[in-house]
């Protein structure tokens, strides 16, 4: 049977790490091995990248860019180029947010148009990008009018999202793939030991873009509370903080970690190999998201696949993973107190959050995200 072809178009994608491109990538991988032909496009975010190649049996296309443009980057000829390309394939999914999305969906035809909307917009206010904004929403809304199909994470974001509340009538619901075979327990005394971390401490960790709408200022300001109680604790700062799209808000946190060098460790980006050691190593990781920029939060799987438990925010799509599994506490949003109290409670008690593996597996299958979009694509 003819393999049905599908062209993925995303701003971002691997080598570049967030939740947005992990998704994708998986996604196409995951595609290929159920015998789809399967390419990404996308920008050439570092000269060094090759402009086309095939990774793990995925066909990569990169164009070039000029420069980044707040979240985004400036890339001549994107849309036209993607057009020509996508006249080769059966469907065109294409990854929101993207500003050119509205653009795409003019000239795909509908019945090849699905949009994957993985979060609202929120940029940082300033007056040239309240307008990059207002524009992008206006291209956003006209590329899921012509979609056929969208797909999201959850309900319960579509339902709170700024525009993908109009569009329920046709999107599907599909978290991002996790690899639960990766993703295993590790030994916890050597994985304190690859971070530098002496037995008898507590480790508290967050992972991801050191990014605004990650809430780490909230995180940071829970510490003091957490270390009244629990002296022995450490706190771990893994994730890219140096080129991050949109701009990095280390700059804006550094006294803060400096002024707790002694309690704070800064580990820049952690290998995909090492992310299990890392939630392995962690008594709890927490996720202090504040905007809608979070629409899911993949770390929270990742961790409890390793046995740890999650503080997340009470947000829309990043509450439901601990809903579902009950594998940690919700604290309120923008709340460092409640932080706190959460990370205090977990650590008093870690073996009444820890749920058994399988639970997370069959709330969250990689086998039903497959099978979903498996259904999306027609086949």
């Amino acid at each position: 049977m003819e393999k049905i072809r599908i062209l993925m178009i995303t701003q971002y994608y691997w080598p570049y790490c967030s939740g947005i491109t992990e998704y994708a990538r998986r996604l196409a991988e995951e595609l290929v091995k159920e015998n789809f032909d399967v390419a990404i496009f996308t920008v050439r975010h570092k000269p060094s990248l090759k402009g086309e190649e095939t990774i793990n049996g995925v066909k990569v296309i990169r164009n070039k860019i000029l420069f980044r443009l707040s979240k985004g980057a400036l890339s001549p000829f994107f849309v036209s180029r993607g057009l020509s390309i996508s006249k080769d394939y059966d469907y065109v999914n294409l990854h929101l947010p993207m500003f050119e999305a509205g653009l795409f969906s003019i000239f795909v035809p509908k019945r090849k148009l699905i949009a994957t909307y993985h979060c609202d917009l929120t940029l940082n206010k300033n007056f040239f990008e309240k307008i990059i904004e207002f524009f992008y929403y206006l291209s956003a809304k006209l590329c899921l009018i012509r979609a056929n199909k969208i797909v999201t994470y959850t309900r319960d974001y579509a339902l709170n999202s700024k525009i993908l509340s109009k569009f329920t009538h046709k999107t599907y619901y599909v978290h991002p793939i996790v690899d639960y075979a990766h993703f295993k327990p590790k030994d916890k005394r050597i994985s304190k030991l690859k971070l530098g971390i002496r037995q008898n401490e507590l480790v508290i960790g967050f992972i991801g873009r050191l990014v605004f709408e990650k809430g780490l200022s909230y995180f940071l300001d829970s510490m003091s509370k957490i270390l009244d109680r629990f002296p022995n604790t450490k706190f771990i700062l893994a994730g890219n903080y140096k080129d991050v799209a949109g701009g990095s808000i280390y700059p804006q946190i550094k006294n803060k970690i400096e002024e707790n060098k002694s309690k704070i460790i800064v580990t820049g980006q952690i290998r995909y190999e090492d992310l299990p050691s890392f939630y392995s190593g962690c008594d709890v990781v927490v996720l202090p998201s504040i905007d809608k920029m979070e629409s899911f939060g993949i770390v929270q799987l990742e961790s409890m696949l390793c046995s740890t438990p999650v503080v997340a925010s009470d947000i829309p799509g990043v509450r439901v993973p601990i809903n579902k599994t009950g594998f940690g506490l919700l604290a309120k949003p923008k709340n460092s107190i409640s932080i706190s109290n959460a990370a205090i409670k977990i650590l008093r008690e870690p073996k009444f959050f820890v749920k058994p593996r399988s639970n997370i597996i069959k709330a969250f299958s990689k086998d039903s995200v497959v099978g979903a979009y498996k259904n999306i694509f027609g086949k």
